[in-house]
């Protein structure tokens, strides 16, 4: 297995397919309790399509307590479309890698999300 170099200190999305991890920093991050955390690229929660740019989001599900070495599903949504962020709309299992006093990292196949508590 090879391991991707680089840093996970930001909230976001980290693509993992190379050796380096690229970062997908968002403008904005919200967490609602029992829903999960949304990333975008714009103020808009739910993505937007202006005719020039698209702006999409992508909304991960809550994991509950999560520990270190946990292997849990979670839900992965794009917005405005299934397919609008680099990862399709779906259910994905995932490891929890990593655990902080105000983050924890997760990581799938292809991505990493460094997800607030």
């Amino acid at each position: 297995m090879v391991r991707s170099e680089g840093n996970l200190e930001k909230l976001g999305y980290y693509s993992s397919y190379s050796r380096t991890l690229s970062h997908i920093e968002p403008k904005l991050v919200v967490k609602r309790a029992g829903v999960g955390t949304w990333f975008t690229n714009s103020t808009v929660p739910y993505g937007v399509n202006d005719g020039f740019n698209q702006r999409s989001a992508v909304r991960v599900g809550e994991i509950l307590n999560p520990q270190k070495g946990q292997n849990v599903q979670v839900e992965i949504k794009s917005f405005p479309y299934p397919t609008s962020f680099s990862i399709s709309t779906g259910t994905y299992p995932v490891f929890v890698e990593e655990v902080r006093d105000t983050t924890f990292v997760i990581r799938g196949k292809g991505f990493k999300f460094v997800l607030p508590k």
